[in-house]
């Protein structure tokens, strides 16, 4: 399951014609058939998984592009319990055929043959009923992974901006005073949209601007340091080669900082700060006068 989670069946996987089945008993000269599913790779069994999957009339949509939809049934499920058998004599455990005579050994080793094949007997059914649960389980699992794609995309899928004009499908005036105001208030979301999304790619733009002229000028700082530090190395070999203290050289170029985009102006609204400034007019006038009448 994990496999096929992050390894998706591709167009060519469920092709019926990538797929093609030798007819029984016959064998490959140049790619020869190893009995041994153990040592499959994780990718040929998800080939020869959907390869199988894909041919089956009843799970073929688990594999497909195509959406699941209610119509889309997978078997139901199989209890299989185990097979009623002989079991085995457990009781032979406790034996102890250092005490036997030839005679019973002889029977002892009967009943061990006969104990061991009913245990083969209950092993394999047991593996096989595994085997088939276990199959199960992935069939129900990729159901769900279909469903849960299904869920998905009808989840994410985008809202219109269609507007429902006529609701409940009842008719309506189109020269009543509602519906032109329906068809205003339409018209003012949608221009308020337009409005937004080229205000946005006006701010992007103008980003983009801004980005590309600081690593202009970020590219001249950094040539220019670069022939700062090229002339100050040449102006310290000259005043060592004129035995001049170094405490008497200049200093090395310090590297330059690389701009930064400056802060954009803080918007605020204009009748909030109007009303604030109003506000504050009016209690620094009523303050004023209280110190006046005081003073007097």
């Amino acid at each position: 399951m994990a496999t096929f989670r992050y390894h998706k069946p591709t167009s060519f996987d469920t092709s019926p014609s990538t797929h093609t089945f030798a007819p029984h008993g016959a064998r490959s000269l140049h790619h020869p058939i190893d009995p041994d599913i153990a040592l499959y790779t994780p990718s040929k069994r998800m080939r020869l998984m959907n390869a199988a999957v894909s041919r089956t009339a009843s799970g073929s949509f688990l594999v497909s592009k195509d959406p699941v939809t209610s119509a889309h049934q997978i078997a139901q499920p199989v209890l299989e319990a185990p097979l009623k058998i002989l079991a085995p004599n457990w009781a032979l455990l406790h034996a102890k055929p250092s005490k036997m005579s030839r005679i019973e050994l002889e029977g002892y080793t009967e009943d061990l043959q006969d104990s061991l094949s009913s245990a083969k007997t209950h092993l394999q059914s047991r593996d096989l009923i595994i085997e088939g649960a276990h199959a199960q389980l992935i069939v129900q699992g990729l159901l769900c992974a279909k469903q849960s794609q299904s869920l998905y995309a009808q989840e994410m899928k985008k809202k219109t901006d269609r507007a429902k004009l006529f609701l409940e499908g009842k008719g309506r005036h189109l020269t009543d005073e509602s519906f032109t105001q329906e068809l205003e208030r339409v018209e003012q979301e949608k221009q308020g949209k337009e409005a937004k999304k080229d205000k946005q790619k006006a701010s992007r733009a103008a980003k983009r601007s801004e980005k590309a002229s600081i690593e202009a000028e970020w590219c001249k700082l950094q040539e220019k340091h670069i022939d700062d530090v090229a002339k100050w190395v040449a102006v310290c070999k000259e005043l060592g080669a004129k035995n001049v203290p170094k405490k008497n050289w200049p200093k090395k170029p310090v590297r330059p900082l690389k701009p930064k985009r400056a802060p954009g102006p803080r918007e605020i609204p204009v009748a909030l700060s109007s009303a604030v400034t109003l506000e504050d007019t009016a209690q620094d006038n009523e303050n004023r006068v209280r110190g006046f009448r005081r003073r007097v």
